[in-house]
């Protein structure tokens, strides 16, 4: 038994290795940028100031001090100019997740080749691309890998009724916590657990005692339970800090409810159909119509009502569709974080679920026919096959931000992120055409959009088109007035063409807004030099070489 564990163990790394090995040849893309190239704590390695910043910082609108701290000591180890090591720290991430999901499904089942077989499916699925090939999400992968680990412990616990059994899952489930919150679900899928396939739950209505062993189980989660809803809070108070949580106004709760049960169906159609995958997924305006949200939730109720009619005879599968639709409670956007519709990176964790209810009913299928198994390992290596085919291919769009937003763009409709991502791309790259042809794109899909109106100003203004350039950022400032960027790039214009005086007041309400934001404390010295005033001048350069010696 261990030689074979070892064996299927090792052929599950080797499977993730020729996954993803393209990694390695990949650049830091998108939000990489702000977590860590762009991020000067990050900048600190291992030191212990960088790791008390870890703990208390809500920096990027998220509070996982697990996760900081992993990239600190990637760092440290690697330093910034080597994208491949951090990308090969996330491969062997998504290795151990792989292999933590197999040992928890073996520990609580006891059916080895099932688990083996769901497991090989979550190594190699091309949804999990994302989370793998985006170093910023990380985070996904620390966050699954304590979570499988967690429920293991909590298998281990179970059977044999030891005190340390119970503090592993309590400091797994805490560190899964502390990597990203989403796994908050974890104590209500270990009352799933107690069910299915652990048989903790009486069985039927009138069994005796049924309310009281109930009522045992949730207190014996009843210290996750608090740490997941403090997790929960914590993250909540994070991202409204930095404005990620959309209000009401913004986003009515009606287009919130009708996008639910169709990127819910999206995800499952991906699941079986992992093709035209994107790295961002635009809500729809005025949201999705009629016929494709009533088709959504009569889809999820068909489902619901199937593995519920078997579940005395495959109670694998009512388990396997309520873990899906716990796990993906959090981020279906009832609470919406961000502009997105839904997200590949989403279905990390919750589709294990699926892949465990497949296997199973594959597995139950082969014992009734032994033959059958022939036919079902054929099966399931055309799957791998595909899988494998569709993880490299998916790996390679994420090798640059250009390759990577050209791609969402030709894929999805209406893409503002996409067109507005390649914009600033262009813009640093000097191809200034090109750039302001994508940020008009972004605008006339999403005229709000601050960032998008910022950059074109810093476009035209680069093209010697201060009058227009001004017009942006004053229309920026209109409608996002706290966006400190914009006021720092207004003063910029002002001082080039002498405005000395509304320079500085421009410059001044950029840090008041933004203390961090170095550059304006350097270009307010300027300001002030100009005008004569050297000793306020002097402070602004030694608040500015404070920030960044």
């Amino acid at each position: 038994m261990r030689v074979r564990s070892l064996a299927v163990a090792l052929l599950l790394s080797l499977a993730v290795v020729a996954g993803y090995e393209g990694v390695r040849r990949n650049g830091f893309v998108y939000d990489d940028l702000h977590y860590l190239v762009e991020n000067r704590a990050v900048h600190r390695g291992l030191s212990a100031a960088a790791i008390r910043w870890a703990l208390t910082s809500f920096s990027q609108g998220n509070w996982h001090p697990l996760t900081w701290v992993s990239h600190l000591a990637d760092v440290q180890l690697f330093g910034l100019d080597n994208p491949a090591a951090h990308h090969l720290v996330n491969l062997f991430f998504h290795a151990a997740a792989t292999l933590a999901l197999f040992a928890a499904i073996t520990a609580l089942t006891g059916a080895f080749w099932p688990g083996a077989a769901a497991a090989a499916i979550f190594a190699l699925h091309p949804l999990h691309v994302e989370a793998v090939a985006w170093v910023a999400e990380r985070k996904e992968l620390l966050g699954a890998l304590f979570g499988f680990l967690a429920i293991g412990a909590y298998a281990a616990f179970v059977r044999r009724r030891r005190l340390r059994w119970y503090v592993l899952l309590c400091l797994a489930t805490a560190a899964s916590l502390a990597a990203k919150p989403m796994f908050v679900t974890l104590p209500f899928v270990l009352l799933l657990l107690d069910w299915w396939p652990l048989g903790r739950v009486c069985p039927g209505p009138g069994a005796p005692g049924r309310i009281g062993a109930g009522l045992r189980l949730v207190a014996e989660k009843a210290p996750l339970m608090i740490m997941a809803a403090a997790s929960a809070v914590v993250t909540i108070v994070a991202q409204t800090r930095v404005g990620a949580v959309s209000t009401l106004e913004a986003l009515p709760l009606t287009l919130r409810l009708q996008n639910a049960p169709v990127a819910a169906a999206l995800y499952l159609k991906k699941a079986v159909w992992p093709m035209d995958l994107a790295v961002f997924y635009p809500l729809r305006e005025g949201g999705h119509p009629f016929g494709a949200v009533a088709g959504a939730v009569a889809l999820l109720l068909l489902l619901s009502l199937g593995a519920w009619s078997a579940r005395a005879r495959a109670p694998y599968l009512l388990w396997g569709w309520f873990f899906f639709l716990l796990t993906l409670l959090p981020v279906i956007g009832i609470v919406q974080v961000g502009g997105q519709a839904l997200a590949d990176r989403y279905t990390y964790i919750p589709l294990t679920g699926p892949f465990i209810a497949l296997t199973f009913s594959v597995g139950r299928w082969c014992d009734r026919v032994r033959p059958r198994a022939a036919v079902a390992a054929a099966a399931l290596a055309t799957v791998l096959a595909l899988s494998l085919a569709g993880t490299r291919r998916q790996v390679e769009l994420w090798r640059d931000g250009e390759t990577l937003f050209l791609h969402a763009a030709q894929i999805t409709e209406r893409n503002w992120i996409a067109h507005a991502y390649l914009g600033k791309l262009y813009l640093d790259a000097g191809r200034l055409a090109e750039a302001q042809d994508q940020l008009e794109r972004a605008l006339a899909i999403s005229r709000r959009f601050a960032i998008a109106r910022n950059n074109l100003g810093i476009v035209l203004e680069r093209q010697g088109r201060a009058v227009e350039a001004e017009a942006q950022y004053r229309e920026v400032l209109n409608s996002a007035p706290e966006y400190a960027e914009a006021h720092n790039n207004l003063g910029l214009l002002l001082a080039r063409r002498g405005a000395w005086q509304e320079a500085v007041l421009s410059y001044r309400e950029a840090l008041r807004l933004k203390p961090a934001l170095t550059v304006a404390n350097t270009n307010l010295a300027a300001a002030l030099m100009a005008l004569g005033r050297r000793e306020e001048a002097l402070r602004q350069f030694r608040i500015g070489m404070g920030q960044r010696p």
